[in-house]
């Protein structure tokens, strides 16, 4: 992982780091526009720092892991869950007093924000329909006394496969996730514990799995202590 200020942080003023977890901020570039191009950031925002209006060009979900702000009109904070389909303008985003941490996850490359109004006549001719989500706020405590896994419904599965799920497992216990296929890739996301993957590393909170259709269904185990992950899945 690489933590960089964000290119425009300099010149005007906000402080806003980077932080690559697959994708091009690690280095990575598609072999074409249109290949399948696992992306995930972590974006943190200091206090009161604002991020304008703007879309992208592919669908994107975003997963409020520290502090809280505003999207838009909407009040987040850990452990909310956003959702912007392609070509749909969101935000601004603005940060709380204790600044806001959100990881930022894409299933195929995007060339970077469309800052609004200056984007607008770009967003007319693609003349696509527009998509917006943002859950409340995930509880990733487990209930008392629970011994058995549990899978919260985040988003509903639409037709087209968008969805997303909050997994909670005790200690040593294990569940297997939807099966990716029929949508168009799902991200795993540790929001709490540890994720004890198939080689037996402990993969701790802000580690991030990528699955793509054609893969088994994402198995997900606890280790020592509760898990809460969250699985997101794209739209075909």
């Amino acid at each position: 992982m690489t933590r960089v200020l964000n290119p425009n942080a300099e010149k005007n003023g906000r402080m806003v780091w980077n932080t690559g977890y697959l994708g091009q901020r690690c280095g990575a570039r598609p072999a074409a526009p249109d290949d399948l191009f696992p992306d995930a950031y972590f974006v943190e925002q200091g206090p009161a720092v604002v991020l304008p209006p703007h879309f992208h060009r592919e669908n994107e979900f975003q997963a409020v892991l520290l502090g809280g702000g505003t999207f838009g009109n909407e009040a987040v904070r850990a452990f909310s869950v956003h959702y912007a389909g392609a070509y749909t303008p969101y935000g601004p985003i603005t940060a709380g007093p204790d600044g806001i941490g959100y990881m930022t996850m894409r299933a195929r490359y995007d060339p970077g924000a469309r800052t609004m109004p200056f984007a607008l006549d770009e967003l007319r001719a693609a003349g696509r329909a527009q998509r917006d989500f943002v859950s409340e706020d995930l509880p990733v405590a487990l209930a008392p006394g629970a011994t058995a896994p549990e899978c919260v419904t985040v988003f509903e599965r639409q037709a087209d496969g968008l969805a997303a799920w909050l997994y909670k497992l005790p200690p040593g216990t294990a569940a297997t996730g939807p099966d990716p296929a029929g949508g168009g890739g799902q991200f795993w996301v540790v929001l709490d514990g540890e994720l004890r993957s198939s080689d037996g590393t402990a993969l701790p909170p802000r580690s991030c799995v990528f699955v793509s259709a054609e893969e088994a269904a994402q198995r997900v185990e606890a280790s020592t202590a509760p898990l809460a992950v969250l699985a997101v899945q794209f739209p075909v």
